[in-house]
């Protein structure tokens, strides 16, 4: 007992020290160690979650690969004739399947992008993604006749549009109006050259280029000139050509157009042309000769009353609507599967003007078993 009645303890030698509690020091460091270990075990679960996340999107890309594969096969299967064929799309006709008596068109295509979809389209409907990305994608045909069968499939060639450039200018002197040659034009590709130009031009588009065949050359009232050239690419092309158009402080708008598909030894069927004032110019009829004969459908107008890039002609794709403010022209394109004749189309303008309008038939490569 100690002088005031307590107890006093004493330790023996090994015995456990009792202890009231951590210092400061000892809190802090605790705290900031449980810190780093609670992050790296967020940082474990967050990887592992991510890695099973995408084996199954792996897992479930795979499947949906082979279904997508499994239903073109069995398309393909039923093919009676091909209508394109290249590296990135096949397009092909089959039996009828809705009941309306009629073939049914389908197509298979992927742009070549990495990451871009795989698209189906039936019958011209919107394209569907069956695969919405693809990494490496590639058609490739062989051709066979098997003994005893009477009817085999057959390549229906199918007129391609594939690119164009274009050129503008206006108030110049003695103009000639140069055009670049499309890149990536090969040996045997079709060039077109459409040109819309202010005044009279034809006595000047008469000799406005050698070596170029000159199939529309027409005006309206002086106002307007539409002159249309082509001719079947060779190999090495220069990288463009010059166009006479003259005149004085002449506006004029030109392109240069690219075509595969066609005919290399007699790529033009049928021209028609048309002429007339209209905020809705009319694009005449013309013969067509051969089933999946593409039909183009050409203008030149008086000043710019036009919607830029848009043709307005109704089943059509349009390739160009441009121009400068006393010259503009526009030109679409479609694929007619029947032989006989095109319908007439109309070009959308916001005013009336003076125009010239061309339908070019040009015929597909010949059938090939």
């Amino acid at each position: 007992m100690n002088s005031f009645g307590s107890p006093t303890f004493r330790s023996r030698p090994g015995s456990l020290r009792l202890r009231g509690g951590y210092t400061l020091i000892e809190m802090l460091v605790a705290s900031a160690s449980a810190t780093v270990l609670i992050a790296g075990l967020g940082s474990s679960v967050y990887i592992v979650s991510r890695a099973f996340d995408d084996a199954d999107g792996t897992v479930v890309q795979e499947l949906d690969s082979s279904l997508v594969l499994e239903d073109m096969l069995a398309d393909i299967q039923l093919a009676e004739r091909f209508t394109v064929r290249s590296s990135n799309q096949v397009e092909f006709t089959v039996p009828d399947r809705d009941g309306d008596g009629a073939d049914e068109t389908i197509s298979y295509t992927w742009s070549g992008t990495e990451g871009d979809p795989l698209l189906r389209v039936v019958n011209g409907s919107s394209p569907e993604a069956v695969v919405a990305s693809v990494a490496n994608l590639s058609f490739d045909f062989e051709t066979r006749v098997t003994p005893g069968v009477e009817a085999p499939i057959v390549f229906v060639p199918k007129v391609i549009f594939e690119s164009f450039e274009e050129t503008k200018t206006s108030g110049d002197d003695d103009l000639v109006l140069v055009l670049d040659v499309p890149a990536d034009t090969i040996a045997d590709d079709l060039l077109i050259v459409a040109i819309a130009a202010e005044g009279d031009r034809r006595s000047t588009f008469s000799n406005a280029i050698p070596d170029w065949n000159l199939i529309v050359n027409e005006s309206r009232n002086g106002d307007i000139t539409l002159g249309v050239w082509w001719r079947v690419a060779t190999d090495g092309e220069p990288a463009s050509y010059s166009f006479k158009v003259g005149g004085e402080e002449t506006g004029a708008y030109g392109w240069m157009m690219r075509f595969s598909g066609h005919d290399p030894a007699d790529p033009i069927s049928s021209t028609s042309v048309g002429s007339g004032r209209s905020a809705t110019p009319i694009v005449p009829a013309a013969k067509v000769p051969t089933e999946q004969s593409m039909v183009l459908r050409l203008g030149a107008f008086e000043d710019n009353s036009f919607n830029q890039d848009q043709t307005e002609i109704t089943n059509a794709t349009t390739i160009t609507m441009d121009g400068v403010s006393n010259a503009s022209g526009g030109a679409a394109y479609s694929t007619q599967d029947e032989i006989g004749s095109t319908s007439t189309a109309e070009f959308g303008l916001t005013a009336k003007e003076d125009y010239v309008t061309a339908t070019v038939v040009i015929k597909p490569a010949q059938e090939t078993p």
